[in-house]
């Protein structure tokens, strides 16, 4: 599915956690390609949101970090300058996986 902002190029669908629903490769109209975006849906309200790539923060032994919170702490490859650019980003991935493939994102909403 194409918009104005990107192409999906590749959806493989992956439902591990309470939010993750899968990972999309996606195309700029620049040619730049981005692997592995993820994309979740919040199971209490049904939130949806594309995560650009990460990797994740090992510590000294080389296991995955834990921050205060519990969670797992991730790098992000790729970032954007600005709330709104990020948010343009998730809405275009987001609205094309749900164009192709709506049994992954359902009861999404941004």
């Amino acid at each position: 599915m194409e918009t104005e902002i990107l192409t999906v190029l590749q959806w493989t669908p992956c439902r591990k956690g309470t939010s993750l629903r899968g990972f999309a490769t996606v195309e700029f109209p620049s040619g730049l390609r981005l692997a592995d975006v993820a994309v979740h849906v919040a199971e209490t309200n049904g939130h949806c949101w594309a995560s650009p790539p990460a990797r994740p923060v090992l510590d000294r032994d080389g296991r995955h970090k834990l921050g205060d919170d519990g969670k797992r702490v991730w790098q992000p490859l790729v970032s954007f300058q600005t709330r709104e650019l990020a948010d343009r980003f998730s809405r275009a991935v987001l609205d094309a996986v749900a164009a192709t493939h709506p049994e992954d994102l359902k009861g999404w909403r941004l």
